[in-house]
């Protein structure tokens, strides 16, 4: 399950899929407070990774973890990744692999109850964690869902109003 990133002058607010990871434990009703694993495989770009960070950082729903994984990078991504100081940040620099293989290494590095996949150029809006949670307990903790997003330009104006899912 993978968001779609928009490049250039477009980027998207992330309303996106969310996978559980721990469903045994649901299961078994011990979960009373849901963390999440945002995922952010990123390759060159330094231009935007601290403020998709900085959106996730901004959350009204704070039990997260953001594992970034930098896929080779040639860029500053990393000196400005370093800048950010936050427990919940993992930084993790690997050889060029491509996204799959990025996003694949972060989720064997997830901790959390649910995972979802950010691209480096998208955002959250402040309370999207905390919409995903209300979700999750609502229905159930479902094994899976996803919310939808919106896309926008650099300067937020919507461009196309996302149906948001479900």
């Amino acid at each position: 399950l993978l968001n779609r990133g928009f490049h250039s002058s477009k980027c998207c607010i992330a309303l996106n899929n969310f996978i559980c990871i721990k469903t045994a434990l649901l299961m078994a009703d011990m979960i009373t407070d849901i963390k999440f694993s945002i995922i952010i495989p990123s390759y060159n770009r330094s231009q935007y990774i601290v403020k998709t960070v900085q959106s996730v950082l901004n959350q009204s729903y704070g039990n997260f973890e953001i594992i970034i994984v930098d896929d080779g990078s040639t860029d500053n991504t990393e000196s400005l990744v370093n800048t950010l100081s936050d427990g919940r940040i993992s930084y993790y620099k690997t050889v060029n692999k491509e996204r799959g293989a990025a996003r694949n290494f972060g989720i064997s590095s997830a901790t959390g109850t649910y995972l979802t996949f950010l691209d480096s150029d998208d955002l959250l809006r402040e309370n999207h964690l905390h919409v995903a949670c209300s979700f999750i307990k609502e229905h159930q903790f479902p094994p899976v869902f996803h919310t939808g997003y919106d896309i926008v330009d650099e300067d937020g104006n919507i461009i196309r109003k996302w149906i948001t899912l479900p």
